[in-house]
């Protein structure tokens, strides 16, 4: 019963942190995308190339690897663009009546 409780425990162990590495990204990885290595360098850098980021009570930075992923992606810039609004240049096309 003990044997599986502790097979039980280092499974649920593993894929926790198997989650996490996929889902966020390594303080290497962060480390290797900003240049930086004290978390408030780090999030300034990301505040500035437009990524969103939490910080954790410890300190350190999570940083979504989709999040990352699909910003850097040329799909978003693309979606990015489209999205933008063109000026209502009716005002200015349209004839003065008085």
């Amino acid at each position: 019963m003990l044997q599986r409780l502790r097979w039980a425990l280092r499974f649920t162990l593993f894929h926790t942190l198997a989650m996490e590495v996929y889902l966020f990204l390594s303080i290497t990885e962060i480390n290797q995308l900003t240049g930086k290595k004290k978390p408030t360098s780090q999030a300034r850098a990301l505040r500035f190339m437009g990524i969103e980021h939490k910080i954790r009570p410890d300190g350190k930075l999570l940083v979504s690897r989709a999040h990352v992923e699909k910003l850097l992606d040329g799909e978003s810039v693309n979606n990015r663009i489209k999205r933008r609004t063109e000026p209502d240049w009716s005002m200015f096309n349209a004839k003065k009546t008085q």
